[in-house]
C-alpha cells in the first residue's frame, strides 16, 4: 500500500522537491550579498582606489537580491501548489481505496468491519497524509539549511555563532514540550465538546417532551456544567498556544543577543562588530531560524503521517472476496452431462475453497442462455432441450 501511495504521489512531489531546493538556496544566498551590499556602500567614504567602483558593485548585489527575492517567492508558491496536489491526491487515493476495500470484503471481512474504524480513516488519517505533504521536504532541507547558514555564520563571526545556535537549538525541545501540552489539554477539552453536543442534539430532538414534563431547568443546568468545563479547558489551551508563539518569536531575539555578546565580549580582546557583519548575522539567524523551529514539528507530522498510513495498510488487508471465475458447459444435452458439469464447478469451488482463496463455500449462480424449462415431465426422460448452458462460481 505505501509503495501505491508513492506511485500515486511521486509525478508531483518530485518537482515540489526541487522547488523546495531552489527556494533553500535563495534563502541561504540573500544574507550573502546582503553583506556584499553593505560592503559596498561602507566603500563610499573610503577615496583612491579601494572607494572606486562601490556604485556597481551596490547596483549588482541589489539586482541580485531583488532576483533571488523574486525567484525564491516563485518556487514557494509552486511548491506549496505542488504539495497541495499531492497531498489531495493522496487524500482521495486513502479514501477510494478503503470504500473499495469495504464493498469487497468478504463474510469473514464484514464481520471484522467496524463503521467508527472507517470512518476515522478517511475523516482523520487521511487527512494527516494530507498535512504531511505542505511540508515534507523540509524533512531533508530542513538540515542542510541548518548546516550551511550554521557554517557561514562561523565565518562571519566566528566561534561566537556557537553560543546563538545553541539558543536556538535549546528553544526547540521547549517548544516541543509546550506543544505536547496543548495536545494533553485539547485531548481532555474534546469528550465535554463530544458531549455538550450531543446533549444539545437530543434537546432539539425531544423538545415536546421537555416542554410537557418542564424539564429545562435541570437540563440547562446539565450544559451548563458541561459548557463551564470546556470553556476551562478551551481558555488554559489558548494560553498554551500563546506560549508557543512567544516562544517562537523570542527565540532568534536570544540567539541574536547570545551572538553578538559572545561576539563581543567573550574574547580576551573585544572584537568590532562592522555594519557588514551585523546585517549578515541577523541576517542568517532569522533564515536559521524557520527551519530549526519547523523541524521538529516536521518529525511529529511524519510520525503522524506514518502511523495513519499503518493503520490504512491494516484496514485493507482484510479478506475480500476474489474475482469470479467462469465454466461454461457447450451442448449439456442430458441430465448426465448436466450432473457432471455440476460436480465440476462443485469440485472446482471446493478446491478453491481448501486453497485458502475463502474461509467459506461460494454460491453458485446458474446463468442460462436460449434455454427452456419444464415441471413435471416436461422435459422426459430425454434430458434437457438443447440449452447452451454457462454457470459461474462467485469465488
Amino acid at each position: 500500500f505505501k509503495k501505491r501511495l508513492w506511485r500515486v504521489a511521486a509525478p508531483t512531489m518530485v518537482p515540489a522537491g526541487v522547488m523546495c531546493a531552489i527556494q533553500s538556496t535563495c534563502v541561504v544566498m540573500q544574507p550573502l550579498l546582503l553583506r556584499e551590499l553593505v560592503i559596498a556602500v561602507s566603500l563610499q567614504d573610503e577615496g583612491g582606489d579601494a572607494g572606486r567602483g562601490w556604485q556597481t558593485r551596490g547596483l549588482v548585489a541589489t539586482l541580485l537580491i531583488f532576483m533571488l527575492t523574486i525567484i525564491s517567492s516563485l518556487a514557494g508558491q509552486r511548491q506549496l501548489h505542488l504539495a497541495f496536489r499531492t497531498g489531495q491526491r493522496l487524500r482521495v487515493t486513502v479514501i477510494a481505496e478503503v470504500y473499495s476495500a469495504i464493498l469487497e470484503l468478504n463474510a469473514k471481512g464484514v464481520q471484522s468491519l467496524n463503521s467508527g474504524e472507517a470512518t476515522n480513516l478517511v475523516a482523520n488519517d487521511a487527512q494527516k497524509l494530507l498535512e504531511l505533504t505542505q511540508n515534507f521536504h523540509l524533512l531533508w532541507a530542513a538540515p542542510i539549511q541548518i548546516m550551511a547558514v550554521s557554517g557561514l555564520l562561523l565565518w562571519v563571526l566566528g566561534p561566537a555563532t556557537l553560543a546563538g545556535t545553541v539558543t536556538l537549538v535549546v528553544c526547540m525541545p521547549l517548544g516541543k514540550k509546550v506543544t505536547e501540552m496543548m495536545i494533553a489539554v485539547r485531548t481532555q477539552r474534546l469528550p465535554l465538546l463530544d458531549e455538550r453536543v450531543r446533549l444539545c442534539s437530543e434537546m432539539v430532538a425531544g423538545i415536546k417532551a421537555i416542554k410537557l414534563n418542564n424539564w429545562e431547568a435541570p437540563l440547562i443546568e446539565k450544559l451548563m456544567t458541561i459548557r463551564k468545563a470546556e470553556t476551562k479547558l478551551a481558555r488554559k489551551e489558548l494560553f498554551v498556544w500563546g506560549m508557543t508563539l512567544v516562544i517562537m518569536v523570542l527565540s532568534p531575539t536570544f540567539a541574536v543577543l547570545t551572538t553578538f555578546a559572545t561576539f563581543v565580549f567573550g574574547f580576551e580582546h573585544s572584537q568590532v562588530l562592522t555594519a557588514s557583519d551585523s546585517f549578515s548575522a541577523l541576517a542568517l539567524i532569522m533564515a536559521l531560524r524557520f527551519p530549526i523551529n519547523q523541524l521538529a514539528q516536521v518529525l511529529t507530522q511524519v510520525a503522524q503521517a506514518w502511523r495513519a498510513a499503518h493503520r490504512i495498510a491494516i484496514f485493507l488487508s482484510h479478506p475480500r472476496r476474489t474475482t469470479s471465475t467462469t465454466i461454461s458447459i457447450a451442448a449439456a444435452t442430458t441430465n448426465a452431462d448436466a450432473d457432471a458439469a455440476a460436480d465440476a464447478i462443485a469440485n472446482k469451488s471446493s478446491g478453491a475453497v481448501a486453497g485458502g482463496e475463502e474461509d467459506e463455500a461460494a454460491p453458485v449462480i446458474l446463468h442460462v442462455k436460449n434455454g427452456a424449462f419444464g415441471v413435471g415431465t416436461a422435459f422426459g426422460d430425454g434430458g434437457l432441450a438443447d440449452p447452451s448452458v454457462e454457470k459461474s462460481v462467485e469465488k
